[in-house]
C-alpha cells in the first residue's frame, strides 16, 4: 500500500512539475517587458456606436447607444452614453456612464450621471451617482460607498 502511494506521488510530482512555468512579465501600457511569451494585451477600441442589439467584450474608449438599441457590455469602457429609448446592461466596468434612457448596472461604475429622462437600476457597485433621473437601488449593491440593505 505504501509503495503504491509512493508511486502515485512520484507520478503526480513528475507530471505537474513539468507544467509549472515561472514567467516574469511587466506590462506598461502597450509594451511587454521580460518573458511575456504567454501574455497578450487587449487593445482598446476607440469609439463604438450601437444602433441595434449588441454584446461587447474587450476594452472601449467611448460607447454610444442610440435610440431603440440595446447593449450588453461585459468588458471595460471609459465612457458610455445611453440615448433616450436605449438600453444598457452593464456587467463589466466603466469610468463614466451618462443615462438618458434605461441602464441596469450589475458591474462597476466610477461615475454615473442620470439625466431627467433616464432610469437606472443598480445591482452592482457605483462610486458616485448624480442626476435628477430615476435611480433604483437594489439590495446588496454598493452606492457612494454605502452598502444597500
Amino acid at each position: 500500500m505504501i509503495t503504491r502511494l509512493r508511486e502515485l506521488l512520484l507520478i503526480f510530482t513528475i507530471t505537474f512539475s513539468t507544467l509549472v512555468e515561472a514567467n516574469n512579465c511587466l506590462v506598461q501600457g502597450d509594451k511587454l517587458i521580460g518573458d511575456c511569451s504567454n501574455v497578450s494585451i487587449n487593445k482598446k477600441i476607440g469609439k463604438k456606436i450601437i444602433a441595434g442589439h449588441e454584446s461587447l467584450n474587450g476594452a472601449y474608449g467611448l460607447v454610444i447607444i442610440k435610440k431603440n438599441a440595446t447593449a450588453n457590455i461585459y468588458g471595460t469602457c471609459n465612457e458610455i452614453f445611453v440615448h433616450k429609448k436605449a438600453r444598457l446592461n452593464l456587467f463589466g466596468t466603466a469610468s463614466h456612464v451618462i443615462v438618458d434612457g434605461y441602464a441596469e448596472v450589475t458591474g462597476v461604475v466610477e461615475n454615473l450621471e442620470v439625466k431627467s429622462g433616464g432610469t437606472v437600476l443598480i445591482n452592482g457597485v457605483v462610486d458616485n451617482v448624480e442626476g435628477v433621473g430615476k435611480i433604483i437601488k437594489q439590495q446588496g449593491s454598493i452606492i457612494n460607498g454605502q452598502y444597500i440593505k
